[in-house]
């Protein structure tokens, strides 16, 4: 893809990646880098804020316990119970002491924000109350109350009261008969409302951000306290379930009772926005209870932000400017080469306009460039001159030439037409000359041939006479070993009479091995029976039951090929009882024939002897005639060979004339294409401007 791209464009991208490029990774780095230093402050924030919180909190139920201590042990309260546990409530030592009590308790609930300050006696009876609407009531199914009356102070679940139609935590503390000992005799109990909750726990909180928020939840995401922002600020308390990656984060320090626990990290909120949020574990009164402070993802990134557009924005403009100056530099640069582009293209496609150079206005390497560039165009403009001038002077000598060719091609022609005349007489005569001694040449022939054939005649007279007295001798050796065959024949026909006998017995006793064979077999098969029947005891007999089977039916297949050869054998030595008398027969004949044929053989001696006679005069005289035709046969051939050689050299000579002709058609071919190839040279040299 590079490698289509013009200079240009290669000088532009080039100044980006080297220059820009990095820009943005710098950016990008310090972006990245910020928001790693805004997350880790805000994560320091959110958890000192968070620590802080807690520690409010355990301040503030600590206070809550002092309270209550001071409470019960003061004498108006202890001494109080007492008197109202040994006069009648309408007493006038118990109304005093009522007053002093109300005056005392109403005074520390409006001082410390209680709801509610309320005085069981040791039944769980309310016998005072600074909200009168309650006492008499009685309380002590309450775990708190019970818990108290057992001598052990503790906090209420956080739950919902009538009375003051809001959620309320209530601090239960024993009040013993003598102030700090003896029998726990009553309790008095401070009641908190809820909203006291919320505000330690929101207090502060804004100063982490507008999106800051803070809340108390329960190991099940229960709100213990409503939030500061959001839908849950208002009446969301034991009311509302947040099920958020923060809940669960904290949720199982929370079950484990973990107040060591803080943590931080990035998730949703309850209303899917991002946070940035630190978590924590309290006590709350007698319960664990998580503690979530957040802000919102956005506002602590806000700074960042700004940077990175800032740096978006500012990059932009430098990019802008260095695509400027790129396209600067690359003008600087492709300019002079785009004139040299345009110069060679003129050159190649154009007019070829030799006489333009190239304005050499620097000295770097463009300017060397341009400086050698107009170097060598004079020098091709030189070449084109000094190849044009030639090309003219080439193109007339080479007319000059073709024309001179042409004419010396008409008188070859001329000569060649003259000796191909004499070369076709000279032909002609061959021809005839060659006829007669043919002619000749088979009278010869047949001279030559009547002479060996009666040579040969003679010869194999000769040859038949010797034969024939040599196969009169034959004769007589024949008959006498004819007769000797006589007596070998009968001989032959008691040797095949005893082989018949034989082979007849052999069949008997092959059969005998057959029966023997089947009956082997038919015990062989029984045995096997009997060995599956008696099952694995008889495994090892059926083995070899089935290999004495194999064996008899091995026996019973080579008695049956036995049995084949031995019919076999019958059938032949029947027939050759039969060749045998008929041979004698025939031996009986061959010596009669053979004496008659040793008569005959005197008488055609006698007559072999007189062909052979005649046959040798015949062959004297054929021999002569051989030797006349001969003497004609060479004188002919003498003839025929002047003739011949005449008319080859003729052909020669016509031959040597053509391919000379050949010869200066090819030159004038090539004068003529040189001819051409210095126009078409002249007329390429004429494109170019050198003047």
């Amino acid at each position: 893809m590079l490698k289509n791209l013009k200079l240009r464009q290669k000088i532009i991208l080039l100044i980006i990646i080297s220059g820009f490029i990095p820009m943005i990774f710098i950016g990008l780095l310090s972006i990245i880098k910020s928001q790693e230093n805004i997350r880790n402050e805000v994560f320091r924030g959110n958890n000192v804020f968070t620590k802080l919180t807690v520690s409010q909190l355990n301040s503030y139920f600590t206070e809550r316990k002092s309270d209550g201590k001071v409470i019960a042990s003061s004498e108006n309260v202890y001494k109080g119970i007492n008197i109202y546990k040994e006069k009648d409530e309408n007493a006038a030592e118990w109304n005093s002491t009522y007053k002093k009590l109300n005056r005392f308790l109403t005074n520390t609930k409006e001082a410390y924000n209680y709801s509610t300050i309320f005085i069981t006696d040791d039944k769980g009876q309310i016998i005072f109350s600074t909200d009168k609407t309650t006492e008499k009531a009685n309380v002590y199914q309450r775990d708190y109350i019970q818990k108290a009356l057992e001598g052990t102070q503790n906090w209420s679940e956080l739950f919902y009261s009538d009375n003051v139609d809001t959620n309320v935590l209530v601090l239960s503390t024993p009040i013993f008969e003598n102030g700090e000992s003896g029998k726990a005799i009553g309790t008095v109990n401070l009641s908190v409302e809820q909203n006291i909750i919320d505000n330690i726990v929101h207090d502060g909180v804004g100063l982490l951000g507008e999106s800051g928020d803070s809340y108390l939840v329960a190991g099940d995401g229960t709100l213990l306290t409503n939030t500061k922002l959001g839908k849950y600020s208002k009446n969301a308390a034991l009311k509302e379930k947040i099920d958020s990656e923060g809940i669960k984060m904290v949720s199982e320090a929370i079950k484990n009772n973990d107040l060591q626990y803080t943590n931080i990290g990035e998730y949703k909120d309850y209303l899917g926005k991002p946070v940035l949020g630190s978590l924590g574990v309290i006590k709350m009164g007698q319960y664990t209870a998580g503690v979530v402070i957040e802000i919102n993802h956005a506002e602590a990134f806000k700074e960042s932000n700004a940077l990175r557009k800032a740096l978006i924005i500012i990059i932009s403009i430098i990019l802008l400017f260095g695509i400027l100056i790129a396209l600067y530099i690359s003008n600087l640069i492709s300019k002079p080469l785009d004139k040299t582009n345009e110069m060679l293209k003129d050159i190649a496609e154009g007019e070829g306009d030799l006489t333009k150079t190239l304005d050499i206005n620097s000295k770097d390497e463009l300017g060397m460039l341009s400086k050698w560039f107009n170097l060598f165009v004079s020098k091709i403009k030189g070449v084109v001159v000094e190849v044009a001038n030639n090309s003219k002077t080439l193109d007339e000598s080479s007319e000059q030439l073709a024309l001179a060719i042409e004419e010396s091609n008409k008188g070859m022609e001329n000569i060649a037409g003259e000796i191909t005349v004499i070369s076709d007489g000279l032909q002609n005569s061959a021809s005839v000359i060659e006829e007669a001694t043919a002619s000749i040449e088979e009278i010869a022939s047949g001279a030559v041939l009547i002479s060996e054939e009666a040579k040969n005649a003679f010869d194999n007279s000769e040859k038949a006479l010797e034969a024939a007295e040599f196969g009169a001798e034959k004769i007589e050796e024949v008959v006498s070993s004819i007769d000797k065959v006589k007596i070998s024949s009968d001989n032959m026909y008691s040797v095949v009479q005893n082989l018949n006998n034989s082979s007849l017995q052999i069949g008997e006793i092959v059969s005998m091995i057959t029966n023997i064979s089947e009956q082997i077999n038919l015990l062989a098969l029984n045995a096997a029976i009997e060995a599956a029947r008696a099952g694995e005891a008889g495994s090892g007999f059926a083995v070899v039951a089935e290999e004495i089977r194999k064996l008899a039916e091995g026996s019973k297949d080579s008695a049956d090929k036995i049995t084949l050869l031995i019919n076999d054998i019958k059938n032949q030595a029947q027939r050759a009882d039969g060749s045998v008398k008929e041979e004698y027969e025939i031996v009986e004949i061959s010596v009669e024939k053979a004496r008659e044929t040793s008569l005959e053989f005197d008488k055609i001696l006698q007559l072999i002897k007189n062909i052979a006679e005649k046959m040798k005069n015949i062959s004297d005289s054929s021999k002569k005639q051989s030797e006349i035709t001969n003497d004609m046969t060479k004188a002919m051939e003498e003839i025929s060979t002047t003739t011949q050689n005449n008319a080859t050299a003729s052909q020669q000579i016509s031959a040597g004339i053509q391919q000379q002709v050949s010869t200066l058609e090819e030159v004038g071919a090539s004068a003529e294409e040189l001819s051409n190839m210095s126009k078409k040279l002249k007329e390429e040299t004429d494109k170019f401007k050198i003047k």
